[in-house]
């Protein structure tokens, strides 16, 4: 599971060092795409996660012209990162500056993949989570998901 977030720099190559603890979980197949809009950060996945990322967006046989729009976005959009035996990824430069990334980054674990952020950004982000009318939004969530389940306890029965 990845977890935590760490700083990371990447050298003149454009290379970064995955943290040591996340390179087993990514494997050595790593793809690396920008968020979905309106997102400015980097997505870091090894091919399965990225397939099954994929495939949680688009589970309808049936896709939109707009689902069409985002396949096009983020499948297009994602470069193999094969991680080395040092455990660096190459991150495209016109990525990194999609991004808002320069010499460091803030890798954030969430689960089964890495994000990139910029320091400014992802201090922003935490900042933005820090106020009341955040704190409002993860108790509707919350609530959201509690109805969700006892509505699939009450299916199930």
């Amino acid at each position: 599971m990845l977890t935590g977030h760490f700083e990371v720099m990447f050298d003149k190559a454009g290379r970064m060092t995955v943290p040591s603890r996340h390179r087993a979980q990514l494997a050595e197949d790593v793809l690396v795409c920008p968020a979905l809009p309106p997102e400015r950060h980097l997505l870091v996945y090894d091919s399965r996660a990225f397939q099954e990322f994929l495939d949680g967006l688009f589970r309808n046989a049936r896709i939109t012209e707009d689902e069409e729009d985002l396949v096009r976005r983020v499948a297009g959009s994602a470069f193999d990162a094969p991680m080395d035996k040092a455990g660096r990824i190459l991150v495209p430069q016109t990525l990194r500056e999609r991004a808002g990334i320069d010499g460091t980054a803030v890798a954030v674990g969430v689960v089964d993949h890495l994000e990139l952020w910029s320091p400014s950004r992802y201090e922003e982000w935490v900042r933005q989570g820090e106020t009341p009318e955040y704190g409002q939004k993860v108790r509707d969530v919350r609530t959201a998901m509690r109805e969700e389940l006892r509505a699939q306890a009450r299916v199930g029965r």
